[in-house]
């Protein structure tokens, strides 16, 4: 059962290659939604549902979960998905 991904939200578990989430990569001090890939480093996942969204956001998960401060740009950017 590898390359099994949860959701921080709701801690739903699903395959990586499923691509009804939302991937947030830190690596260095950059944070981004990485949606493509593209950059390796420290990441969670995020269930595409509103409700995960919403819970996200407002209780600034990603804040807890990489361990660092994320600036707010990534949750205002979460918001519009």
């Amino acid at each position: 059962m590898k390359n099994i991904r949860t959701c921080i939200a709701c801690r739903k578990k699903f395959d990586k290659t499923n691509h009804n989430f939302i991937k947030i990569t830190i690596n260095e001090n950059n944070c981004i939604i990485n949606n493509d890939n593209s950059v390796f480093g420290r990441s969670c996942y995020i269930c595409k549902d509103e409700n995960c969204i919403k819970k996200v956001i407002k209780n600034k998960i990603i804040n807890k979960v990489l361990k660092k401060p994320i600036d707010n740009n990534i949750y205002e950017k979460l918001n519009l998905i």
